[in-house]
């Protein structure tokens, strides 16, 4: 038992190995106001910092190297499983099994999302059993009939929102409500197994895995799956077109990446607001022209000087 704050988290591992529960415990700290923010800068430092961050990502290789791109041999694997408030459980679990469309994923490395700890909490409701994560990088260990483009024993990304593509709601754009649902496309860790395991089903495999380059390490790519997809989502869903003007709120990771995007998709001007000057510094880098400290100054008064009246677009 480990006391957290006001709270008290039992976690419970299994034959001395250590659960992502208790990786996170010692990464972030006491649960607390802080949790969101010491999050937040130890995945801003896995993006950005040459330097090794001190927290480090939760890592499930298991398996011999040897075995990494093989079909699994035995039927069990190891699982963070959600029990009830304030108790996740490294559990022994059945491998899942895939269906014509699915991959399994040996998963090689996955983090602790700020959501997570919601679930831990019992702030954000799933289902008692439920295998929690959704951050996955992996091998593919095997692939359902019906996919295409992928092979046994590559190296990929799956995204922390799994939608099927094919649903009228998909097809519209708006994949993140798959199956006309409120957040319907976030699946892992939520409605289906989760990552915090050393296979996971990804479903609908053909609309949601993402190779990863040989050039790449795991941890170099272990924030696009939810960090960056989120940003860059942002930009996008804000049609940020070229030469407009734009303003992100806030440069945590998540708002780091909207920068990114917004340049990307070809904001001329960007003002960043932001009162922490780390952040700040790296949201310059990033291409914002002016960051905003909005604990000096008022946002929209110093925006429409800024704009010569005219504001963001």
């Amino acid at each position: 038992m480990k006391q957290r704050g006001a709270s008290q988290v039992e976690l419970h591992p299994i034959s001395g190995h250590r659960s992502p529960a208790e990786l996170a415990v010692d990464a972030a700290g006491p649960i607390g106001q802080g949790d969101l923010d010491v999050i937040s800068r130890s995945a801003t430092s896995r993006m950005f910092s040459p330097a090794p961050s001190t927290t480090r990502p939760v890592r499930t290789q298991l398996r011999a190297p040897s075995e990494a791109a093989s079909t699994p041999r035995r039927g069990t694997m190891k699982a963070a499983v959600f029990v009830r408030a304030g108790k996740i459980e490294l559990q022994e679990r059945p491998i899942p099994k895939i269906g014509h469309t699915d991959a399994l994923l040996r998963v090689t490395t996955t983090t602790i999302c700020g959501t997570d700890i919601h679930i831990l909490k019992g702030e954000y409701p799933v289902a008692a059993g439920r295998i929690v994560g959704h951050e996955p990088v992996g091998t593919i260990a095997a692939l359902g009939a019906a996919v295409t483009g992928y092979e046994v024993g590559q190296r990929v990304i799956a995204g922390a929102i799994t939608p099927c593509g094919q649903c009228e709601t998909c097809l519209d754009g708006k994949s993140s409500q798959c199956g006309g649902k409120a957040i319907g496309g976030w699946k892992l860790g939520n409605t289906i197994d989760g990552c915090q395991a050393e296979y996971v089903r990804i479903p609908d495999a053909m609309a949601n895995l993402a190779l990863v380059p040989d050039n790449l390490t795991d941890e170099q790519v272990l924030m696009c799956p939810d960090i960056m997809s989120t940003g860059f989502g942002g930009a996008e869903s804000a049609h940020v077109r070229i030469g407009d003007v734009v303003a992100v709120f806030a440069q945590g990771p998540i708002g780091l990446c909207a920068t990114a995007g917004a340049r990307l998709k070809g904001a001329s001007r960007i003002f960043t607001i932001e009162s922490v000057a780390s952040r700040a510094e790296i949201s310059r880098k990033l291409g914002a022209e002016v960051v905003i400290d909005f604990e000096k100054e008022d946002v929209v008064a110093a925006i429409m000087k800024l704009t010569n009246g005219r504001g963001v677009d």
